[in-house]
């Protein structure tokens, strides 16, 4: 399904950015992880958004933030997780 919006090279350079600050601030860690939630609901699977959350862990990115956020919080990330352990094909 194709959706207006963003193109692959600007939805590539924001998620890395999102990413890159996951991984460095904290103050902020709540309004990154519904963007990238965001973005991540929105990738078509065969997209190179996909592929950049592969190769950055993006998985791994928001585990390491998990322990950090008060219980309340913690179903954001878990929901953002599922999201990001969705069939996006087999691996070459």
């Amino acid at each position: 399904e194709q959706r207006e919006g963003l193109s692959d090279s600007e939805l590539t350079e924001l998620a890395a950015s999102l990413l890159h600050t996951l991984y460095e601030q904290t103050e902020v860690v709540r309004q990154l992880m519904l963007a990238l939630g965001y973005l991540v609901y929105c990738a078509p699977l065969d997209s190179v958004l996909v592929e950049l959350c592969r190769a950055m862990d993006a998985m791994g990115a928001v585990e390491a933030k998990k322990d950090d956020w008060p219980a309340a919080h913690r179903a954001l990330l878990d929901e953002i997780m599922l999201l990001l352990d969705k069939p996006w094909g087999e691996e070459d």
